[in-house]
C-alpha cells in the first residue's frame, strides 16, 4: 500500500491524450466570472485536490509455484526430471485520481467551488476516479537430465552431463480504459500481451588432464520462438599445485533472451520532462512537462557476453581461507534506450519520434527498447574466512567478501562514444561506486548463532545534476545488520533479525537512477526503509 500528495492542478498539468499518444494539457486557468476567481483577469492556480483524497495505491500480488520430479538411475547413470507451472497475478488500485474531463467541464461550467470545495454543485465524489490495472503472468516447464562417469583415463574418471528444457511463458498486463482513454489527471499506463516457447539442451564434461590438473568443457542451446537461437559455450581449468593451493580460470559466452516486456507488443505512457532544445520553439531552451511514450521492439537481439575469470585460493588450515579473483564481463547487443533527452536533442537521427503542437509546442516524445554496443566491466574480488575456535566461549569467525571495479564502460546511446561511467552516477541505471564489500564477524556457542555485518559503498561523482543544492560526490554508506538463530530444538530452527541497526540514512542525492524525483538518493544502490526486523522459523522433517 503506498500513499502519496492528492493530486495537484496547474496551468501546466496534462493527462494523456489517446488521439496523438502524447499529453493533453489540463489548464488550471480559472476565467473571469469564475466564483473562484475573485479577479478580473484570467487567474492561473496551484491546487491540491485534499477533498478528493491523497492518491493511494493498493497492490495485491499473489504467487505460486508447483513442482513434481523424479529421479533415479539406469546402470551406472543418473537421471532426474521434473515439470512444473509458476503464476503470478498483480491487482492494482490506484485511489482518489481525478476525472480530467470533468474536471474541464466544472471549470467551464463554474461548478466546482475552489475556494470552498463543499460549497459547489459538483464536488469530490464528483471529481474521484479509482483505476484499476491487472496483470497475469506465467510460466510452464519441462526438463531431463542424466549424468555418469563415461570412461577412466590415465589421470581419472571422465565425467559427463546432458539435459534437455522446454518453457512457455506469457504476460498480460491490462491497464484501465479509464487511463487508456486519458480521463486521469497526471497518469500514463503501461500494457504488455505476449507470450513465447524456449527449448534448450546442454552438455558438460569433466576431464582429468593430469592428476592435479581438471578440465571443464560446456555448452548450451536455446532456441526462442520470438528471436531465434543462441549457443553458450564455457572452458575451464582448475588446477592444484599443491594442498593448500588452487588456481582456477573460466572462458565462457552467455547471452539474455529480451524479456516480454522489452520485444513483445508492450507500450507505456508515462509524464516526464525535457529541455526543449528545438530554436523555434516557444519554450526553446526551457524544461517542459511532456508525455514519455516507451514501447516494446519485435526486432530485439539477444544481448552476448563475454566472460573472462581467475582467480586463486589458498587454504592453508581447516580455519583459514582466502580467494582473489579477477574478472572481465563484455556485453554486446545491450537492450536499453536512447532517453526521451537523447531524442529531442537530435531530431534528424529520430524521425517520427518527436510530436509537437501546431505551434510548435512539444507534446509528446518516443522511444523504445534498442540494442545499442556494449557494456564492459573487469574488476578484483577478494574473499576471506578465518575461524577461532576457544575453550569456553565457543566458535568465532571473521570473513568478508570485497570488489573492486576498475572499469564500467557503456554507449549513452546510438551513434555515440563509449564513456566509463565507473566512480560516478553518469550511468543512467544509477551510481557506480568503485569499491564494495561486507565484513562481519559471527559468534557460534551452543545451539545460539549470531552475526553482525558491516556493509561498505564507497562514494562517487555527482555527474547528473549540475545545479545546486548538488554536490560534487555523492558520500560513502555503510549500514550494520544482525542476525540471530537458535538449533536447540530437534527439526526445528529459530531466527531473527535487525537490519540497518543503527537506522543508517542514504547519502543525499538528487539525482533518482538516472531519473530526478523527489526521493533524493540513488535506489540503485540504497533504500529508504531504515531500521527494519524480520523473526521466523524453519522446520524440517
Amino acid at each position: 500500500f503506498q500513499t502519496a500528495t492528492p493530486a495537484p492542478l496547474s496551468n501546466t498539468s496534462v493527462a494523456y491524450n489517446p488521439d496523438t499518444g502524447g499529453v493533453r494539457i489540463i489548464n488550471g486557468t480559472l476565467p473571469v466570472g469564475n466564483s473562484s476567481n475573485p479577479f478580473t483577469t484570467a487567474t492561473p492556480i496551484n491546487y491540491a485536490f485534499y477533498d478528493v483524497g491523497p492518491r493511494n495505491t493498493d497492490i495485491n500480488s499473489k504467487s505460486y509455484r508447483v513442482l513434481g520430479g523424479l529421479k533415479g538411475n539406469v546402470g551406472t547413470w543418473d537421471w532426474e526430471t521434473g515439470v512444473g507451472h509458476a503464476e503470478n497475478k498483480v491487482g492494482q488500485i490506484n485511489y482518489n485520481r481525478v476525472d480530467a474531463i470533468q474536471l474541464l467541464a466544472a471549470i467551464a461550467n463554474n461548478t466546482y467551488n475552489f475556494l470552498n470545495p463543499l460549497n459547489g454543485s459538483i464536488k469530490a465524489d464528483n471529481l474521484r476516479i479509482n483505476p484499476r490495472r491487472d496483470s497475469l503472468s506465467k510460466l510452464d516447464f519441462v526438463d531431463f537430465k542424466i549424468s555418469s562417469e563415461i570412461a577412466t583415463l590415465p589421470a581419472g574418471p571422465l565425467g559427463f552431463a546432458a539435459g534437455l528444457e522446454f518453457r512457455k511463458e506469457s504476460i498480460v498486463d491490462r491497464p484501465d480504459v479509464l487511463l487508456t482513454t486519458g480521463r486521469v489527471l497526471g497518469q500514463g499506463s503501461t500494457a504488455t500481451d505476449g507470450s513465447r516457447d524456449n527449448t534448450a539442451g546442454f552438455f558438460e564434461f569433466s576431464v582429468p588432464v593430469l592428476k592435479n590438473l581438471e578440465m571443464q568443457i560446456a555448452g548450451r542451446q536455446d532456441k526462442y520462438s520470438d528471436f531465434g537461437s543462441a549457443f553458450s559455450p564455457k572452458f575451464g581449468l582448475k588446477w592444484n599445485p599443491s594442498r593448500e593451493l588452487i588456481v582456477r580460470g573460466t572462458v565462457s559466452r552467455g547471452f539474455r533472451a529480451p524479456t516480454l516486456p522489452e520485444n513483445a507488443r508492450s507500450s507505456a505512457t508515462f509524464f516526464t520532462s525535457v529541455v526543449d532544445t528545438l530554436p523555434t520553439s516557444p519554450n526553446a531552451n526551457r524544461t517542459v512537462n511532456i508525455a514519455g511514450v516507451f514501447a516494446g521492439n519485435q526486432n530485439l537481439k539477444p544481448e552476448r557476453s563475454r566472460n573472462y575469470n581467475l582467480g586463486i585460493v589458498w587454504e592453508p588450515s581447516n580455519d583459514l581461507n582466502i580467494g582473489l579473483g579477477f574478472f572481465k564481463i563484455e556485453q554486446n547487443n545491450v537492450v536499453s534506450s536512447n532517453g526521451f533527452q537523447t531524442v529531442v536533442n537530435n531530431p534528424a537521427q529520430y524521425p517520427g519520434q518527436i510530436l509537437r503542437a501546431a505551434d510548435g509546442t512539444l507534446v509528446a516524445v518516443f522511444d523504445q527498447f534498442r540494442n545499442l554496443a556494449l557494456n564492459e566491466t573487469s574488476g578484483i574480488d577478494l574473499d576471506f574466512r578465518k575461524t577461532f575456535t576457544t575453550r569456553n566461549w565457543g566458535k568465532f569467525t571473521v570473513n568478508g567478501d570485497w570488489v573492486f571495479v576498475s572499469t564500467f564502460k557503456s554507449q549513452p546511446a546510438e551513434g555515440q562514444d563509449i564513456v566509463d561511467y565507473i566512480d560516478s552516477n553518469g550511468f543512467q541505471g544509477g551510481g557506480q561506486p568503485r569499491f564494495r564489500g561486507r565484513l562481519g564477524l559471527t559468534w557460534d556457542m551452543g545451539a545460539f548463532s549470531t552475526t553482525l555485518n558491516r556493509l561498505y559503498n564507497h562514494s562517487w561523482d555527482q555527474q547528473q545534476v549540475a545545479v545546486p543544492p548538488a554536490q560534487d560526490r555523492i558520500g560513502s554508506y555503510q549500514q550494520y545488520d544482525l542476525f540471530l538463530a537458535y538449533n536447540g530444538f530437534k527439526n526445528l530452527k529459530l531466527f531473527a533479525s535487525i537490519q540497518n541497526l543503527l537506522d543508517a540514512k542514504p547519502p543525499f542525492d538528487p539525482q533518482n537512477g538516472g531519473t530526478a524525483t523527489t526521493v533524493q538518493y540513488d535506489i540503485s544502490q540504497n533504500d529508504l526503509r531504515g531500521r527494519y526486523y524480520t523473526i521466523g522459523m524453519k522446520y524440517s522433517f
